[in-house]
Order: C-alpha cells, then sequence, then structure tokens
C-alpha cells in the first residue's frame, strides 16, 4: 500500500520534534536531578546539537522544521504552503506532547518538566524571545534560500543558531525560540505561567526574522 507524502510528512516533523524536546528539556530536568552536572552551557548546547543533527536527518523529507514559528514564518513569506501548516503543526506539537510524556515517566515531576517561565517581567521575557527568533528565522531563511552558498554547514548554521539563542535569551525567558518546545512540557507538567510569551513572542519574531531576510535578499539581488 502506497503511503501519502503528507503522512511521510507528518511523521518526521513529529519524531524530529520528538527528539528536539527529549534532549532539549532532558538536560534541563537531568541538570536538577544531578546537582548542576549538566551545566547552563551544557543547557544551551543539547538543544543546538539535537537541531543541527535532526536538520541533517530529515530536512530532505520534511525540511526539518521543528518548529511551529519556523513553519509560520515560511509560510509567511511563501517558502512553505499555508494549507500545510495544520498538519505541521500538529506533528510538531505531538512529537513534543509525547517526549515530555516519557520524559516524565522516566524522569518524574522535577525542573518544571523542562519547560519554559520567565526569569525577567513579561515585557522583558517577550521582547527576549521576539528577538532571539527572529535571529533564528533569519538563519533559517538565509539556509533555505541559499542552500548551494551553505553547502554541509547549513545544520551547523540552524544548531548554533538555536545554541546561542539560549544561551543569550535562557537567564531572561528561557531561551524557547519554539512554541512545541515550550507547550510539551507545560501541558504534561501543568505549568502555565505566562504561556502566552511562548506563542506570541516566537511567532512574532519569526515573521520579523523571516521578512526582514526575505527584504534584505530582494534588494541585493535588484541592486547586484
Amino acid at each position: 500500500m502506497k503511503i501519502h507524502h503528507s503522512v511521510i510528512q507528518f511523521v518526521s516533523e513529529a519524531v524530529g520534534t520528538f527528539l528536539m524536546v527529549f534532549f532539549a528539556a532532558g538536560s534541563v530536568m537531568v541538570e536538577e536531578l544531578s546537582n548542576g552536572l549538566v551545566t547552563p552551557l551544557g543547557i544551551a548546547l543539547s538543544p543546538g546539537i539535537v537541531v543541527m543533527a535532526v536538520v541533517y536527518a530529515i530536512s530532505h523529507i520534511s525540511g526539518a522544521h521543528i518548529n511551529p514559528a519556523v513553519t509560520f514564518g515560511l509560510a509567511l513569506t511563501k517558502h512553505f504552503r499555508w494549507k500545510d501548516v495544520p498538519l505541521y503543526w500538529s506533528a510538531q506539537l505531538s512529537g513534543a506532547i509525547l517526549a515530555a510524556v516519557i520524559l516524565r515517566l522516566m524522569l518524574g515531576l522535577v525542573g518544571g518538566m523542562g519547560g519554559h517561565t520567565p526569569s525577567g517581567n513579561t515585557a522583558q521575557s517577550l521582547g527576549m524571545e521576539v528577538a532571539i527568533t527572529s535571529f533564528l528565522m533569519f538563519v533559517v531563511m538565509a539556509v533555505s534560500i541559499n542552500q548551494k552558498r551553505f553547502g554541509s554547514t547549513y545544520g551547523l548554521a540552524i544548531g548554533g543558531a538555536v545554541a546561542l539563542g539560549i544561551l543569550v535569551g535562557g537567564p531572561i525567558s528561557g531561551g524557547s525560540m519554539n512554541p512545541a518546545r515550550t507547550f510539551g512540557p507545560a501541558l504534561v507538567g501543568s505549568v502555565w505561567i505566562d504561556h502566552w510569551i511562548y506563542w506570541v513572542g516566537p511567532l512574532l519574531g519569526a515573521a520579523i526574522g523571516a521578512l526582514t531576510y526575505l527584504g534584505l535578499n530582494k534588494m541585493s539581488i535588484k541592486y547586484r
């Protein structure tokens, strides 16, 4: 029986997001269980490394969005079909929830399930999520439009952007940049403090980053 391509894309995005949340949220939970063995640097590097690995693993299947904000930014700039956005979002949220469920069964209800709550005030946290997601989306757009120029380093560029965003944003907002990354642990751990920030911030940031890069790229072509 022939499997429809949309089913393959759904599974790809679900698996990719599962892996990302499992290692990203898991690193936060293990940090608490091990009394600081992972370290803040490790908490930043873990998501960056897993995103890099997942991008290399499934980008040829589904594009390896593994992030509703990235899917939104690509659709907004007509690099992804709007009609496929619900499919991708449902896959990403499903993968994130499953990862959080397994982490709770394995490690218990610790470290806020590795989720995100603001450390700064609401305005600071929202602004940080907008800023770091803009940067991530800017890099994703650059990679999407100039794949030949990036060659085999495209996964490293995206993973590096994720790690840097968490290093800078972690102390303020937790450094989510990804609504699914925050939603899975929030749902399983019932931690909803200012949860709206982790939807509004990344979606707004993705729009800004995607449109900014698209505008710059068009100007560079026009005046080349």
